[in-house]
C-alpha cells in the first residue's frame, strides 16, 4: 500500500529473524518459545508474511496491469492466510502444536495497571510507569535534545519518504510507548535517545555550515528572467489545463520558502551557533554524570564499595560472606527461609533451597513469607520449623529486612485472618 517493499527488505528482515532465532534456540531455557509463545509469533508472522509477499511480486508477470497485480495479490493473500488458519487449527486440534497464551507482564504492557489491592503487586517496580524523573536519571541532557531530533527527523521522512528516514521516528515512539508503561523498560530509550541526539546535533552543524556558506539559497532562475515573453505565454497557456498539484506538493513548497527566506535563516544561524555553544558546556558535566552512572550499575548488589569514618575504602562483602557459611556450614538439603528478594542469591550462590524467590508467582505463599517474618518470635516459629531449617534476615541499615519490615507487614496482613505484628 505505501509502494515501499523491496526484496532488500525482504531479505534483511529474514536474515535477522533465522539468525536471532538460531541464537535463541541456543539456550535451554528458551525452548520452543519463539514457535509457540503467543509473545513471540508476531515476529514468526511477518517472517512467513514476508515470504508470501516476495513469492507474490517475484512470480508476478511482466507487463499485467495494476489492478490484474492487486486481485492475484488479493487472492494469494487470502489463501496464504486460510492456509495457515486451517494449519493451526489441525495442529491444535491433534495436539501437535499448542501456542502458549500472553504472560501477565506483556499484558501489562497494553492495559492500564490499577491498584488490585494486593500490597505484593501493587508495589512492584516494573508495574509503575515511567516519569519525567526517572527519564531525566537515566538520559540526563538527552531527555531535552531528544525530542527536536525526533521532529527533526519526522521532518526529514516527510520529505525524504523513504524506509531508511521512517525507521527512527518509529524506533522512538515504539521504545517511549513501553517506557512509558514500566519504568524499567526505559533501557529501549538508550539507543534511540542517542540516535536523536546525534540527528539533532548533527543537523544543527550541517544547517549552520550551510548558511554560512550560502548553499541553501543557490536556486534556479525563475522562468520570468530568463525566459523569452513568447515561450512563457506558451507554458502559462499550458498551466491553465494544468491538474492542481496535490496538497503536499503545495504545503512543501511553501514551507520551503518560508524556511530559506532571508530573516528565517539568519535567525536559524543565531539559535543554532547559541544551542551548539550551550551544549558544548554541558559536555564535561554529561561525561561526569555517564561515568558515575556506570559505576553505579556495574557494582554487583552482593558486593560493593563503602566508606568508613576516617575516609578509607572498604569492600563490602557481607552477603557474599553469608552465603559462603551457608554453603559451607549447613547440611546440602537445607531449606532457608528469607524474604523473596534473596532468593535466587541463595540457591545460585549459597547452593541450598529457598523457599521463594522471584520466581514465585504464587502470591499467597508470599504474604504468608512476609507474615512469618513480622510476626511475634515463638508465633511465627510455629510455622517456620514446618518449613525450613534455617532463616536467613538482614540487618545494618539500608535496605534491610528491618528497614522492609512495614512494607512486609502489608503484604503479611493482606490475606488471611489473624493479627501479625509489626517488628
Amino acid at each position: 500500500l505505501y509502494k515501499r517493499y523491496s526484496s532488500s527488505l525482504y531479505k534483511a528482515y529474514s536474515l535477522f529473524f533465522v539468525v536471532g532465532t538460531i541464537g535463541a534456540l541456543q539456550f535451554p531455557v528458551v525452548g520452543t518459545l519463539p514457535f509457540t509463545s503467543a509473545e513471540q509469533l508476531g515476529p514468526m508472522g511477518v517472517f512467513l508474511g514476508f515470504q508470501v509477499l516476495e513469492f507474490v511480486e517475484r512470480t508476478m508477470k511482466p507487463g499485467m496491469e495494476s489492478r490484474e497485480k492487486w486481485q492475484r495479490r488479493i487472492r494469494m493473500y487470502t489463501l496464504a492466510v486460510a492456509a495457515a488458519i486451517g494449519a493451526i487449527t489441525v495442529l491444535s486440534a491433534t495436539g501437535v502444536y499448542n501456542i502458549n497464551g500472553l504472560s501477565v507482564r506483556v499484558k501489562s504492557l497494553f492495559i492500564k495497571h490499577t491498584k488490585t489491592g494486593n500490597p505484593l503487586v501493587d508495589s512492584v517496580a516494573e508495574h509503575q510507569p515511567g516519569n519525567a524523573d526517572s527519564y531525566y536519571r537515566f538520559l540526563h541532557f538527552n531527555y531535552f535534545i531528544a525530542p527536536i531530533g525526533f521532529c527533526f527527523s519526522v521532518v526529514h521522512f516527510m520529505f525524504d519518504g523513504s524506509a531508511g528516514a521512517l525507521f527512527l521516528p518509529l524506533y522512538g515512539l515504539v521504545a517511549y510507548y513501553f517506557a512509558n508503561r514500566m519504568v524499567r523498560l526505559i533501557i529501549f530509550l538508550g539507543p534511540v535517545a542517542a540516535c536523536l541526539v546525534g540527528v539533532c546535533i548533527g543537523y544543527a552543524i550541517e544547517d549552520a555550515l550551510s548558511i554560512m556558506r550560502n548553499d541553501d539559497i543557490e536556486q534556479a532562475e525563475t522562468p520570468s528572467e530568463t525566459e523569452t515573453p513568447k515561450s512563457a505565454k506558451k507554458k502559462s497557456k499550458q498551466a491553465a489545463y494544468k491538474k492542481p498539484e496535490p496538497l503536499s506538493v503545495t504545503v512543501k513548497r511553501d514551507m520551503t520558502k518560508w524556511w530559506m527566506s532571508s530573516t528565517v535563516r539568519q535567525i536559524r544561524l543565531i539559535v543554532t551557533v547559541l544551542a551548539l555553544v550551550f551544549t558544548s558546556t554541558k559536555i564535561p558535566v554529561f561525561y561526569k554524570y555517564s561515568h558515575q552512572m556506570a559505576e553505579g550499575m556495574s557494582q554487583p548488589s552482593i558486593m560493593f564499595k563503602g566508606q568508613l569514618n576516617d575516609g578509607r575504602t572498604v569492600m563490602v562483602k557481607d552477603y557474599v560472606e553469608a552465603y559462603d557459611w551457608l554453603r559451607t556450614q549447613t547440611p546440602e538439603d537445607a531449606r532457608v527461609m528469607a524474604w523473596w528478594d534473596y532468593g535466587y542469591q541463595i540457591t545460585g550462590i549459597g547452593n541450598r533451597t529457598s523457599i521463594a524467590d522471584g520466581n514465585t508467582w504464587n502470591h499467597e505463599h508470599i504474604a504468608n513469607l512476609a507474615r512469618m517474618l513480622t510476626s511475634d518470635e515463638a508465633k511465627a516459629h510455629k510455622v517456620i520449623r514446618h518449613l525450613a531449617d534455617y532463616v536467613l534476615v538482614w540487618a545494618g541499615g539500608g535496605g534491610d529486612d528491618m528497614a522492609k519490615s512495614p512494607h512486609l507487614f502489608r503484604i503479611g496482613a493482606s490475606i488471611g485472618s489473624g493479627r501479625a505484628t509489626a517488628v
